[in-house]
């Protein structure tokens, strides 16, 4: 465990004398505010927000990947982004495959609610909730290196190869860290509920905050991974 804790410490310090890691998650943050915004009010139609999800979720995609070349390569934003640009097959792939995860996850919660208004029966939605968190840790769990496995191996199937492989070498510790995130990013979207009582700004401000804490998330990744 003093893996875990010695690398906690370095990604902060790395964070801290290099704010611009910050940058490429706060900018598809706000991108991805402005798509979530759309949805909300409904200011876009139905076709230009369906047209802009794949571009909102390109540009997170990319945004972990800069993040992750910035840490391995000690470059700038203007290299990291064109080194990941490069990769376009990749983060398209990889856009693809979370999409139907997402998808997949989501099945469990929505059956779970239906059962639940349909039948009260609150035992099953508790289960089918909990089986999908098991299910995001799984996932998670496994592709908890995949950015810089994805630098690292130019190729998504074998990027995601690695990452499993990693992970599974280094259970004990990704599951740690795993957790971490987890706990995390719980308190950030605890915090959200209560800025979203802002409006609009609230909400933007808590997808912000968000960004700050994903960025510290995906900094630990590359450099647990790079010191193992």
């Amino acid at each position: 465990m003093s893996n875990v804790t010695t690398v906690l410490g370095k990604s902060l310090r790395l964070l801290i004398r290099q704010p611009r890691l910050f940058i490429p998650k706060l900018l598809s943050s706000l991108l991805g505010s402005i798509w979530f915004i759309g949805v909300l009010t409904g200011l876009f139609s139905l076709y230009t927000l369906v047209l802009f999800f794949v571009p909102v979720s390109i540009a997170g995609v990319l945004a972990s990947l800069m993040v992750a070349a910035m840490v391995r390569d000690d470059v700038g934003l203007k290299n990291s982004f064109l080194s990941t640009l490069k990769m376009w097959r990749q983060v398209l792939y990889t856009v693809l495959t979370f999409t139907f995860l997402g998808f997949l996850l989501s099945l469990p919660v929505s059956i779970g609610l239906l059962t639940y208004f349909t039948y009260s029966n609150i035992i099953l939605l508790i289960l089918l909730v909990i089986f999908a968190l098991l299910m995001l840790f799984g996932v998670v769990f496994t592709t908890y290196f995949l950015p810089i496995t994805l630098l690292e191996e130019k190729s998504f199937l074998k990027g995601l190869g690695q990452s499993f492989k990693a992970s599974k070498s280094h259970s004990k510790e990704v599951g740690v860290l795993t957790m971490f995130s987890f706990l995390l990013l719980g308190l950030t979207f605890a915090s959200n509920e209560y800025l979203e009582l802002l409006g609009y700004a609230g909400f933007v401000a808590g997808r912000l905050l968000s960004a700050v804490v994903t960025t510290y998330v995906f900094v630990v990744s590359p450099k647990y991974y790079l010191e193992i």
